[in-house]
């Protein structure tokens, strides 16, 4: 399970905002300050949480 949420996690697109062509929108370029927001947050607890679980899987391979 740990690998699939990373490979969810890693995968290209992964954003949370899209625009009318159906793609993600950068942090910067989301509309409005709440956006804006939520986009950084989520893009750091993204970063944290692939952190995490790479280090649980190697510990888990025996690696750590």
């Amino acid at each position: 399970m740990l690998r699939r949420r990373l490979g969810f996690l890693t995968a290209p697109n992964a954003g949370f905002f899209f625009g009318k062509d159906g793609k993600s929108v950068p942090a910067e370029d989301a509309p409005t300050l709440f956006q804006r927001g939520m986009t950084q947050i989520a893009r750091a607890t993204s970063k944290a949480e692939r952190e995490w679980l790479a280090a649980a899987i190697a510990e888990l391979d025996g690696g750590g």
